[in-house]
This record gives C-alpha cells, sequence and structure tokens, in this order.
C-alpha cells in the first residue's frame, strides 16, 4: 500500500510545483492546463505541496507529528484566510476568468481542504478504528471526481457565475491526494476493506465499480461530441446499451472465470490442507479429538482410537463427547461446555487439566487434556489434546513414597544430612539444627552462606570437593572442621554423593560427628604411649635380674657349693 499513496502523494507534489511555476514564470498553461480553465491558486498549491509531504513521512512518531502538526496549520491558515483574504498578499494583481479573480481558493476547494485536514489529522493520531479519516478521504475523492467529470462533459461547475470555480489540475490533485489518505489509512478500514481480499465480494467490486462509472461517463462523454440535432435519442440509447451490456458481460465472463480459479485453488488448498492435517494428526502419540458447536465428536486421530479401546473412527465420529467422560463428571462437563459454547470462552482453555477418562470397556484412567476453541460460521468450536498420564502419575507417586522414606530415614538419622543445589542448602534435616545452632529457617535461606560452617583450616579442602562436584566428579570421604554458630568447633566426616534434583544435578551430604571419636584415639595413643613406655622398662629389669641369677649360681658352683636358681 505505501507505494500507491507515495506514487499519488508525488503526483499531488508534481502538479502543485508546475502550478508555481506558471505563476513564477506566468506560464498559463502550466498554472491551469487550458488557457480556457481556471489556474489552481498559489495558495491552493502551497497547501497540496505541505499536506502531501506530510503523508509522505513515516508512520513513526516523529511522522504522526508532523501530519498533525501539518493538518492543524493548514487548517488555521484556511480559516484566516476567510476572514482576512491573505491571498491577495500572494497575487497581487489578480486577472479574472469571466466574473471571477484567479488565484484566489474556491469554495470546493475549501471543503476538500478541511476534509483532507480532518483525515490527516486523525491519522496522526493513534487510533484503532480509521473509519472516520476513510470517510473524510472518500468525500474529497467523490467531490473531485464530481468536479473532473464537469471538465470532461465540457461543463465545469460554477463557471460563468460569480463563485470561484475549482481549477481542473486542483481536482486531479485532490483525486491524488485523497487516494493518498485512502491507501495510507490501510486496506482493514474504510473504504478499501470492502476492495481488499480474494472473495467473491470484493473481486467484483474491484471489477464492476470503475466499469459501471466508466460506462456512464463515457455514455455521457460521447453525447456531448454529437451535435444535438443529429442524435436519435432511442437509436443511441439501444447502442449505448448494447454497448455498456456488452462490456459488463465480458467482464461478468473474465470475473466469474476469476472466482471460479480461485475457488478452484481454494478448493485444492483445503483439501491439501485437511491431507496435511490428518497425515498429522494420525502421527501423534497424543489423543485428539475435534467436537463441533452440537459438541459432537468431528474428528479422531489414530492415538485416540488405541487411548480409548475404540477399534474404527465410525465408533466415534457423531456421538457425544460424553463417551470418553466418566459418570461423575459429566454433569460438570456439560455445564462447562454450555458456557464454553455460550461465551466461546472456557477457564481451562490453553492450559493442560488433569482429570479421568473413559474407555470403550468402561476402564477409567487418568489423562491430561488441553482444549482450544475457534469461531467458524458465528459458532464456536473446540478440540482437545489428551495424553494417557498413567505411567507418569505411577512415576510421581514413586518419587513422592521415596521422597517420604528418604525424609523418614533422614530425620531419624544420627548424623547431619543436607542437599545443596547450585551453592544453596535446599533441604537439612533436624539434626542440622541441632549439631551446627542455626535454625532450619537459617539453613535454608537463599542469602545462606554454607562456607560459614567451614573453619579456616578446612576452607580449602571444602571448596575443591565443591569444584569437583560442579565438574561432574564423585569425591571421596574426608575430614575437616565444622564451626558451630556459636564459634565451638566439632571435627566431622563428610560423605558427598551428586544427585538428579529438579531437571539437574545437586549435592547429597552426610556429615558424621567424630569429635568424641577423635577423643577416644587421643586417649588410646596416650595409653599406648604409657604402655610401651613400662614394657621399656619392665623387660629391662628382667633381663638384669636373670643375669644376676647366672652370676650368684656360678659363683655358688666356684665355692662348690649347689646352685640356687638352678640356670
Amino acid at each position: 500500500m505505501n507505494k500507491f499513496s507515495h506514487g499519488f502523494c508525488s503526483a499531488a507534489i508534481i502538479l502543485s510545483i508546475l502550478a508555481l511555476i506558471g505563476w513564477v514564470f506566468d506560464i498559463t498553461l502550466l498554472a491551469g492546463v487550458n488557457q480556457k480553465f481556471i489556474p489552481m491558486a498559489p495558495g491552493t498549491a502551497i497547501i497540496f505541496i505541505v499536506l502531501a509531504a506530510a503523508l509522505l513521512a513515516r508512520p513513526t512518531r516523529a511522522g504522526r507529528l508532523a501530519k498533525v502538526l501539518s493538518s492543524a496549520s493548514v487548517f488555521i491558515f484556511l480559516l484566516l484566510n476567510l476572514q482576512l483574504n491573505l491571498e491577495r498578499f500572494i497575487v497581487l494583481e489578480p486577472r479574472t476568468l469571466g466574473a471571477v479573480f484567479t488565484g484566489r481558493i474556491a469554495p470546493l476547494t475549501l471543503i476538500n481542504f478541511i476534509l483532507m485536514c480532518v483525515s490527516l489529522f486523525l491519522l496522526g493520531l493513534k487510533r484503532e478504528n480509521r473509519f472516520i479519516e476513510g470517510l473524510a478521504a472518500t468525500g474529497t475523492l467523490i467531490v473531485s471526481a464530481a468536479v473532473l467529470t464537469g471538465y470532461l462533459f465540457g461543463l465545469p461547475f460554477f463557471y460563468g457565475g460569480s463563485i470561484i470555480p475549482m481549477a481542473l489540475n486542483t481536482g486531479l490533485a485532490f483525486l491524488c491526494l485523497s487516494l493518498a489518505a485512502i491507501f495510507t489509512i490501510g486496506p482493514d478500514w474504510f473504504p478499501l476493506k470492502f476492495i481488499s481480499g480474494h472473495s467473491a465480494r470484493p473481486l467484483m467490486l474491484r471489477w464492476f465499480t470503475p466499469i459501471f462509472f466508466f460506462s456512464i461517463v463515457l455514455q455521457g462523454y460521447i453525447y456531448t461530441l454529437i451535435p444535438a440535432d443529429t442524435v436519435n435519442f432511442a437509436l443511441y440509447s439501444f447502442v449505448m446499451a448494447i454497448a455498456i451490456v456488452t462490456i459488463l458481460g465480458l467482464a461478468l465472463s473474465y470475473v466469474a472465470r476469476l472466482i471460479g480459479s480461485e475457488l478452484d485453488q481454494a478448493q485444492r488448498q483445503i483439501i491439501e490442507s485437511e491431507e496435511k492435517f490428518r497425515t498429522l494428526a494420525d502421527c501423534l502419540i497424543d489423543a485428539l479429538f475435534i467436537c463441533d458447536a452440537a459438541a459432537n465428536i468431528a474428528y479422531a486421530n489414530a492415538a485416540a482410537l488405541a487411548m480409548f479401546g475404540y477399534a474404527n473412527k465410525e465408533e466415534l465420529i457423531g456421538k457425544s463427547d460424553l463417551v470418553i467422560v466418566p459418570k461423575e463428571l459429566r454433569e460438570r462437563h456439560r455445564q462447562g461446555i454450555e458456557h464454553l459454547l455460550k461465551t466461546g470462552q472456557a477457564k481451562i482453555t490453553g492450559r493442560e487439566v488433569e482429570l479421568n477418562g473413559l474407555r470403550k470397556n468402561g476402564s477409567i484412567f487418568p489423562i491430561a487434556m488441553t482444549i482450544s476453541t475457534w469461531p467458524a460460521n458465528n459458532r464456536t468450536y473446540f478440540g482437545a489434546i489428551i495424553k494417557d498420564i498413567t505411567a507418569r502419575q505411577l512415576i510421581e507417586n514413586d518419587l513422592k513414597s521415596s521422597e517420604v522414606r528418604f525424609k523418614t530415614l533422614s530425620e531419624q538419622s544420627p548424623n547431619m544430612i543436607f542437599i545443596n543445589h547450585k551453592g544453596k542448602v535446599v533441604y537439612a534435616n533436624k539434626k542440622c539444627e541441632e549439631i551446627t545452632g542455626y535454625s532450619l529457617a537459617e539453613i535454608l535461606s537463599p542469602a545462606f552462606d554454607f562456607r560459614a560452617l567451614n573453619d579456616p583450616g578446612s576452607q580449602a579442602r571444602v571448596e575443591a570437593a565443591f569444584e569437583k562436584h560442579k565438574r561432574g566428579e564423585e569425591v571421596n570421604p574426608y575430614e575437616y572442621t565444622l564451626v558451630k554458630k556459636n564459634g565451638e568447633k566439632l571435627e566431622a566426616v563428610i560423605s558427598t554423593r551428586l544427585i538428579d534434583y529438579d531437571h539437574d544435578k545437586a549435592i547429597l551430604g552426610v556429615v558424621t560427628d567424630i569429635s568424641e571419636l577423635k577423643k577416644a584415639e587421643t586417649a588410646m595413643k596416650m595409653r599406648y604411649e604409657e604402655l610401651e613406655i613400662f614394657k621399656d622398662v619392665a623387660v629391662g629389669r628382667e633381663l638384669k635380674m636373670i643375669e644376676l641369677e647366672k652370676e650368684i649360681d656360678a659363683l655358688l658352683t666356684t665355692l662348690g657349693r649347689p646352685k640356687k636358681y638352678g640356670t
């Protein structure tokens, strides 16, 4: 549409510039097309240039502002001109054409400019409805067409009287400017909306309106060319009727061929679309139902038949959609469908809802259903995509059971158990609260930093393990020093593993307090050292006693006496 608007605006500007050149260089042909015709007034030419330039502006904020300011300025100029006759300062020595002065704005020109100012001003505003803009531009188009028709018939409006007539080039400029405004408004608004599109009505209007108008104008124009005393009106009317009927017949035949071609193409496209839809729908793993405005099933894909236990589509097509709804849900379902068909809206439209479905054999199973609606022939139709969520519910139930078992065991554990997800603690058992001194609310807070629990001497070891987990690596259990909220320290062993959590990886950690074990180990070490010392002392004394006994027995033997120790 923009190229048409720009083209017509450019034509209006060219006509206006030629008129101004004609006034400046006194070239009557440029100012008025013909010496017998009144020329376009200089003020009229300037206004055309201003309004056409504003129409050429892009639909940006600056462009809309230009349209508003230009139309408002022109409107103010026209009002002042009515009061002060500003054009006398532009054309100091006006010529006359009959009884009227040239170089002045004609009344019809003034009316058209007011209509164009209204259309252009409203185009500069952000409005959803463009009917008034289109109506004002169409009014300008009709007036300019009437003026041009008068020139065509050799009977221009108001020539020979005291009212200033509209110039021929002014009428042409108005024709271009009004068409530019109509194309700027767009095909969705009056009047283009009646002739836009490929359906039969706009196609016929596009062809027959100009043909009808052209036929009438041509008939009148030919009549003016034939001398009145030589015309046989009956013969002339018959010949013109035959000519018009022939033209209309040819046009009707061509339009019928176009419409037939469009209908055939549309029919082929519909058939192709249906085939593509059915092929795609039968490839879906989810059930698809389409219901008509009476809530009867109009279509069911292969997955729907398999899911609900039907052998073929004939068992479902034409049946009420209640055949797949359990009895206890039918009343609520019926009320929902009535509300949907009455208002075109449904509370569950566009979102997945979990409920139960009914198979042909009477068994009930869980489903997830998404409903969409669309209007056709002033009635509301709807479709449903249904998933069998039996397996999903079993998995969810297993997950819930596993979660319950995990939490039960975790809360009964004598050790601290936690889950760390992306550096934040998302789960901690009661023992974490008891040992660390932090409340569960503090530990689970997004602002809580788990590194506050680490002794500075253990910080590097803990962070190294955390980084390995972030890379997807497992970590062997290790000892570290944990710092309680009150500053007290305790020795612990931490065991961590990567687990699946919320479609991501998280760290499951178990912390065992080994402070008492460490104390016991220290005590045992000290006892061991004491025993080692005692052993050393006791064994040395025993060896010395044995040597002494040997020496005593040897001395007694030397003296001839019997051994005392027998060694």
